[in-house]
């Protein structure tokens, strides 16, 4: 549904990663590529990246082996990451 409402306002559908649909998109928030999948949403500005679509499909890539954070495999960053104070 969402790569159809990305398509809609004037999405450029670029190709298919991973299980991600990739558009080209430019709008209120400048050009960007928007990756989206049935469970997340990846969005690259052009102000951001060079090219924004390898930058996307690194951020698939990312995590495609469903490897956990860092934050979730080590007990020391964990507890640091706890102990310090929230920002805001």
């Amino acid at each position: 549904m969402l790569a159809a409402s990305v398509e809609d306002d004037a999405g450029e559908a670029v190709e298919s990663y991973e299980g991600y649909e990739l558009f080209r998109t430019g709008g209120l928030t400048g050009d960007a590529v928007v990756a989206v999948s049935g469970d997340a949403v990846v969005v690259v500005s052009a102000e951001d990246a060079e090219d924004p679509v390898e930058a996307a499909r690194s951020y698939v890539d990312a995590n495609a082996d469903g490897s956990l954070r860092y934050s979730a495999s080590d007990d020391d960053y964990d507890a640091l990451a706890t102990a310090l104070p929230a920002a805001g």
